[in-house]
């Protein structure tokens, strides 16, 4: 008995599946490396702005060194000792010619001194 037209077939309904499972890790690890690079920004910026609140003008220059390392919008706070951070982002996806593929970022951290560490929280 000869096999080889029934692997074809299987072979031809599975590859779309098999396809679309590749595609769809593929773009959640874009989202992924896409976050954490927003995540490293943004400490950089509450670092900054905790080791220079003495500063007249520390809200300016951390506003403008997240500004220079993310493409999304920011903005920076900085009361009572503690510099907040919110991102707010949309990205296209890779394979958005299928779909509308926009992807929607929202960041919000802040970052404050205890006992002399610099802590970092998610909210």
């Amino acid at each position: 008995m000869n096999n080889k037209g029934q692997s074809l077939v299987l072979f031809v309904l599975l590859l779309p599946l098999f396809l679309m499972i590749i595609a769809v890790v593929f773009e959640m690890g874009r989202m992924l490396l896409i976050k954490n690079e927003y995540k490293d920004a943004v400490a950089d910026a509450i670092n900054y702005g905790l080791k220079h609140l003495d500063d007249a003008d520390v809200l300016s220059k951390t506003q403008r060194l997240l500004d220079a390392n993310i493409k999304g919008k920011s903005k920076v706070q900085i009361e009572n000792q503690t510099v907040s951070v919110h991102i707010s982002d949309e990205i296209e996806g890779v394979f958005s010619f299928f779909a509308k593929g926009l992807y929607q970022i929202e960041l919000t951290y802040r970052g404050y001194n205890d006992n002399g560490k610099i802590k970092i929280t998610e909210e």
